[in-house]
Formats: structure tokens, C-alpha cells, sequence
């Protein structure tokens, strides 16, 4: 009984020891595996050979990066509903009557080709230039109340001052304006018209418009040219309250006529020059009703017409 009672002891050591035995095998079994699987991971991995500098390498100039190109949103495209001179490119050119306004052109094309070009070119080859600048001097100081009136529209205080004076020394020393005493005098003139006035306080053309004889125009333009200014303009007033529209209708012909002989050298010139006549026109009158509104010159600096009064008003704190 003794001895079996000994044995039982004995065995349960030797299965304590087997168990602690078994376990510490397999741990590290285990860790060896570990072991190696982290060497095998380290063996085959091919980043540590990529990262090396190659042996040849002399070293290559680095290219710096290139800054990303800002992509435009639209949002400095606003405003294309004012259909204003430049905006209304990128709307069909502002021209949806174009067949239209083609056929105009070419019908205004063919009476300056065989009546009004022949006609201002011997005007301007006969006439002396004297002669020339007293008639357009005269015919403008009978606008020069339209020019005041919308000067003064405009909030245009300095220039409406020199349309004031312009128009008191060429009617009295100037004759009625037939000597430009006051261009002779330093005092510029300039030009303004209700199209110009609408522009400034942000109306847009509207769209392109191509009239018979008249020529190129807009919504905007017409509206001004003879629905308004001919309310502003006292001499026209006078001839048609006192019937004399005959004589209204030669003054309007001789400034049509006159401002045609001053640039048909330079049509020619544009349509020698030009592919589409048509365009080259419509894009010429544009510019130069856009430098008109913003009352700037052909190179685009400010137009004559400010006076003296207007420089010390400014210079006021």
C-alpha cells in the first residue's frame, strides 16, 4: 500500500515536468519561427536594395517641382448677361442678326464703293484743308448743346466746363464756330452722345446692329442718336418747329458726309488689311464706342476735353 501510494506522487511530478517541458518547447518553437519568418521578410525585401544609391551614380540635377496650374472657375467671366463691347465676344460675338447685318454691309459696301468713297476722296483732294476744318468745326459747335447736355448727365463737371467754354469763344471769336479758336486757344474738343451716357452708367450695347447708310450700331447707340439727342440739340429743334426740315436733313447729310471723308483712308487701309471686312469693322467700332464711354483716346490715355477747373476740382481734399 506504501509503495502505492509513493508512486502516485512520482507520476504526477514527472507529468508536471513533462507539461512545463512540452510548453517551453513550444515556445521556442515559436520564437524560432518568428525569428525566421522576420529574417526571411528581411532576406526578400527588395526596398532595402531600391534605396541604395547605385555605385555609378554621379548624382543627377533635381528639377524642382512644377507649382499646379490654377484652373479658372468662371468667376472672373461675370457679367457676359450686361452684353457690354468686349464681354459679348465670348456670347456669339453679340451678333445674332448676322446674316442680317452681312447683307446690310454689302449693300452700304456698294454705295460707298461707287458713290460716297469717290465722292470723299475728291472732296478731301480738292478742298483745301482750311476749308475742310472750318466746315467740320461749324457743324460741330452746333452740336457742342448735345455734348454739354450729356456732360453734364454724366456728372462730367470739368468737361462739361470745357464744352461751355468751347462753344463761347468759337460762336463769338470763332465766327459761329467756322475758325476753331478754341482748339487754336488749348481748349480741346471731345465728343458725347446719350449712347455714351447710357454706357457709362453700365448699359450694355445690347447686341450688334448694322444700319442702311448709317452703318454700324446697337440698341443702345440708336436709341440715343435719335431718340434722345434730337431733343437735346436746340438748332435741329428750331429747324423742325419752324419747318425747315429740309435744312435739318443737309446738316445731318453734311456730318454723316464730312465724318466719312475723315476715315475712309483708313477703311481702305482696313479692308486691304482684312480677311473678314465685316468683322474687322464691327470689331473697330466696338473699341472705339468702349474708349469713347470710358473717355480715353485711341491709345488708350484720357481724351482731350478735360479743362483746368476739372484738374483744380480734383486736387480739392
Amino acid at each position: 500500500m506504501s509503495n502505492n501510494k509513493r508512486r502516485i506522487p512520482d507520476r504526477n511530478f514527472a507529468f508536471f515536468h513533462a507539461s512545463v517541458f512540452g510548453m517551453l518547447l513550444l515556445l521556442s518553437v515559436l520564437a524560432s519561427t518568428e525569428a525566421r519568418a522576420a529574417s526571411y521578410a528581411t532576406a526578400y525585401d527588395m526596398g532595402i536594395f531600391l534605396n541604395q544609391p547605385h555605385p555609378f551614380d554621379v548624382g543627377v540635377a533635381q528639377v524642382p517641382p512644377v507649382a499646379p496650374v490654377p484652373v479658372d472657375d468662371g468667376g472672373e467671366l461675370d457679367g457676359l448677361d450686361d452684353l457690354t463691347p468686349d464681354e459679348d465676344e465670348s456670347a456669339g460675338n453679340g451678333d445674332p442678326l448676322e446674316p442680317v447685318n452681312r447683307f446690310i454691309f454689302g449693300f452700304n459696301s456698294l454705295v460707298n464703293d461707287f458713290l460716297l468713297s469717290p465722292l470723299a476722296r475728291g472732296y478731301n483732294s480738292v478742298t483745301p484743308d482750311f476749308v475742310r476744318n472750318s466746315i467740320s468745326s461749324f457743324l460741330g459747335n452746333l452740336s457742342s448743346p448735345v455734348v454739354l447736355a450729356n456732360d453734364l448727365m454724366q456728372l462730367e463737371f470739368g468737361r462739361a466746363y470745357r464744352t461751355a467754354e468751347r462753344m463761347l469763344i468759337n460762336s463769338t471769336i470763332g465766327i459761329g464756330g467756322v475758325w476753331d479758336a478754341a482748339s487754336w486757344m488749348g481748349r480741346d474738343a471731345h465728343t458725347e452722345d446719350f449712347g455714351q451716357t447710357l454706357g457709362s452708367y453700365g448699359v450694355g450695347e445690347g447686341f450688334y446692329l448694322v444700319l442702311p447708310i448709317l452703318g454700324p450700331s446697337n440698341p443702345r447707340d440708336a436709341v440715343g442718336r435719335f431718340g434722345v439727342d434730337t431733343y437735346l440739340d436746340p438748332v435741329g429743334l428750331w429747324l423742325n418747329n419752324t419747318d425747315r426740315e429740309d435744312w435739318q436733313w443737309a446738316r445731318t447729310g453734311a456730318e454723316g458726309f464730312t465724318d466719312y471723308a475723315d476715315i475712309v483712308t483708313d477703311l481702305d487701309t482696313l479692308e486691304e488689311s482684312s480677311v473678314d471686312f465685316y468683322a474687322a469693322v464691327r470689331n473697330m467700332y466696338r473699341q472705339k464706342r468702349k474708349a469713347e464711354i470710358l473717355n480715353q483716346d485711341a491709345d488708350g490715355g484720357a481724351s482731350s476735353g478735360a479743362s483746368s477747373f476739372e484738374m483744380e476740382f480734383e486736387d480739392i481734399p
